[in-house]
């Protein structure tokens, strides 16, 4: 099978309009402040960071929920089986259904049939079968052939990763507080005036939950032990925060770390009581 440009212009779609959200995201971070490179040695030495950062999770005292690690024992299930890379996987789309008391997890990846549809059961954090929809024939696309997917995605949008951030972690901070006010007076005006409290869900956090810094930390903190990235790389980027008081009262996320081939970032989402991870993912820099 020769993975060329003509073999995927046959068999992908047109590409994934979710990209189109990743092309403003590059406009609006263009039109910030000019971004300073790392001092000379300090990439040499992220690697040490790393250690000290796995070294001290313990101390750290970060706290997962059991639905997070249900979610994470059925990634690695499929990973383990199937020789997924994490990058590759995460160009799958997860959804959970319930069967009784077994949890069904699928991953897949919308408008693309050869990638197929993964499926894990699972009964109290203990894997009962993983399965591919292309288990029993020879038509299903494998690590080989996803991974060519993503890197002609990335090289399409040409995705690279932009350095870190000139302004210090201080005054980082203060900015994502003043747009999480302004985020938060938005929706409450739009909920005021009639709008779908759903959709219109941001606002701040009580003095009896967690405040911004302190869920920032715990976030870069899961992230870095998560998927190895040393976590200076993760404080020195840009990561954007959101605080939603919907069903349930949860900061979110979304993080752009530093040193990076392509420009991948990576999500979590905390409870606002007490930092409990509830969630964490993602996005390969090519995956839409």
């Amino acid at each position: 099978m020769k993975l060329d440009q003509a073999y995927f212009e046959k068999n992908l779609p047109t590409p994934d309009p979710a990209f189109e959200t990743r092309a403003l995201r590059k406009l609006r971070q263009q039109a910030q402040p000019q971004r300073r490179r790392l001092p000379m040695g300090t990439a040499l030495v992220l690697g040490m960071l790393l250690m000290l950062t796995l070294a001290t999770a313990l101390a750290i005292g970060l706290t997962y929920s059991k639905d997070f690690q249900h979610r994470k024992t059925a990634r690695e299930a499929v990973m383990e089986k199937y020789q997924l890379t994490e990058d590759v996987f995460a160009v799958l789309s997860e959804s959970i259904s319930k069967d009784g008391d077994t949890d069904i997890f699928t991953y897949a990846y919308e408008g693309v049939p050869a990638i197929g549809v993964y499926t894990v059961e699972q009964k109290d954090n203990r894997i009962l079968s993983v399965s591919w929809s292309h288990d029993n024939d020879k038509l299903g696309w494998g690590q080989k052939e996803i991974e060519a997917m993503l890197m002609r995605n990335r090289t399409v949008y040409a995705s690279s990763p932009l350095p870190e951030s000139n302004l210090d972690e201080k005054e980082m901070l203060r900015l994502a507080k003043e747009t999480l006010a302004e985020n938060a007076a938005l929706d409450e005006l739009a909920r005021q005036n009639g709008q779908d409290p759903q959709r219109y869900n941001q606002g701040l956090p009580t003095a009896n939950e967690i405040q911004l810094e302190r869920a920032l930390n715990i976030a870069h903190e899961a992230l870095s032990i998560e998927y190895g990235i040393a976590l200076e790389s993760f404080k020195a980027g840009e990561t954007d925060c959101y605080f939603y008081i919907s069903d349930t009262r949860q900061w979110h996320f979304w993080a752009f770390p530093i040193q990076r081939e392509f420009d991948e970032s990576y999500w979590i989402t905390l409870d606002a009581m007490d930092g409990t991870i509830l969630n964490m993912g993602h996005d390969a820099g090519g995956n839409g």
